[in-house]
């Protein structure tokens, strides 16, 4: 996937607000979604970008300027070094990797400041594989978030070369 075309799946999801504002990446992996969040923020913005399997060293290529990106190394389902409120929460292919989605949807929402937000970008599958071993389909993320409660729009959807059933975009609002 390119910058645009992550870009142009979460555009809708992020705050349009004048202000600079703080956000997490959970499962930010190489930071494609990261650097796509960055251009859509602005200057003074903060982004923690949290990857179990990259180095809190590793810069994150594209990042917008004036935008500050934090890498945390760790696993986004243990307690990390965080903030204890925050404008957005962004998981990009990360949640399909959690056991009992559900309960983390409700712990994230609980994070967000009052008009937070919490975008999801996963594929559209129930099929599990080897990479996707806890697929949350469109249809499955409104029943998880039902229980907390809260309201999903279906920003967008992509094609996925990993995916026949591609990818969609979701925003989570309380």
């Amino acid at each position: 996937m390119k910058l645009s075309e992550a870009v142009g799946l979460i555009v809708k999801g992020v705050s349009s607000t004048e202000q600079p504002q703080q956000w997490c990446d959970l499962g930010a992996g190489n930071g494609l979604f990261t650097a796509a969040l960055s251009t859509l923020l602005k200057k003074g913005s903060v982004i923690y970008a949290v990857d179990k399997d990259v180095p809190a060293s590793q810069p994150v290529p594209g990042i917008q300027p004036g935008v500050e990106v934090i890498r945390i190394a760790g696993d986004f389902t243990q307690p990390l070094p965080l903030p204890e409120r925050c404008d957005g929460i962004l998981m990009a292919n990360s949640l399909h990797y959690v056991k009992y989605p559900a309960t983390l949807l409700q712990q994230l929402t609980q994070r967000l400041n009052t008009a937070g937000r919490l975008l999801i970008v996963e594929y559209d599958t129930e099929q599990a594989n080897h990479w996707v071993p806890y697929p949350v389909s469109y249809e499955k993320l409104k029943t998880y978030c039902a229980t907390i409660p809260a309201t999903v729009h279906k920003l967008g959807s992509a094609a996925s070369v990993y995916h026949a059933d591609g990818m969609y975009a979701a925003l989570i609002t309380l």
